[in-house]
């Protein structure tokens, strides 16, 4: 076959998938990272971004800002909708009337209020390679997002997803440890009413705030949306103390990948 002949086929393909292909995080699949930047126009940026993420940490290159503020994530319960994406476990904030928002605050935002949207819940197929995000080379068994809008500037996830100034994200590293940190015990716990792609359970009560470790100190950099069409318009958070998870709780979270 001609290499013309070729693109074309792969373009077909692509253009006849990207509908309803289930875009996936397998590096080793059609629809993996790697094709995501082919399946759909709108996620060009996947294969032709400057400032994508996720990204490996060099500590030996970071500049320290003794100017920077710390985050603050208001302290309150939140309802949420627990789901299973088929790419991962998602939390999906509910914002009403009944309950306040979570806002994030602080920080390098310049002012600004993010409203949290949504945590993503990422881990790999063992106790090992889960987080997206590495610090020097090694993944750790899991990586929670906690995404949140620019409410003073937007009205909603999507439009700020591609605006500037639009995303926040904080990231919380988790490792391996001989007790599960109290509030991601009770979404693993939750993981057991989600074992199948689009199940989905509401969580009455979630308290966000309390995943964070016990620690002021991060790293910040402007990155992008890890999904696609990983618009670059993030300001992304790494908390540099992970929290944590015992094994037998990642075995019981593993249970729903693939299905």
């Amino acid at each position: 076959m001609s290499p013309a002949s070729f693109g074309l086929l792969l373009y077909l393909i692509a253009t006849c998938l990207a509908d309803d292909y289930q875009w996936t995080y397998d590096e080793e699949a059609f629809g993996g990272p790697s094709f995501w930047g082919l399946l759909n126009k709108d996620w060009v940026m996947c294969k032709s971004g400057r400032l994508q993420s996720p990204i490996d940490i060099r500590p030996e290159y970071l500049l320290f800002d003794p100017n920077i503020k710390p985050v603050h994530l208001d302290r309150i319960n939140a309802m949420a909708e627990f789901v299973n994406t088929g790419q991962m476990p998602r939390v999906r904030i509910g914002n009403n009337h009944k309950k306040p928002a979570v806002n994030m605050t602080g920080g390098p935002f310049n002012g600004y209020r993010y409203r949290l949207q949504r945590i993503d819940i990422h881990m790999g197929k063992g106790d090992v390679n889960g987080s997206e995000h590495t610090i020097n080379g090694k993944r750790f068994p899991m990586e929670l997002q906690l995404l949140a809008y620019n409410s003073d500037l937007y009205t909603n996830f999507s439009s700020a997803s591609k605006s500037p100034h639009g995303i926040a994200g904080i990231s919380i590293l988790v490792d391996i440890g001989s007790e599960t940190t109290e509030e991601l015990l009770k979404l693993t716990i939750a993981t057991s009413s989600i074992m199948y792609r689009k199940q989905r359970q509401i969580l009455t009560e979630i308290e966000p705030w309390k995943l964070l470790p016990y620690t002021r100190d991060y790293v910040t950099y402007e990155g992008s949306m890890t999904s696609p069409g990983c618009e670059e318009t993030v300001l992304w958070i790494i908390i540099n103390q992970p929290i944590h998870i015992a094994k037998e709780h990642v075995g019981n979270s593993l249970l729903l990948l693939g299905k």
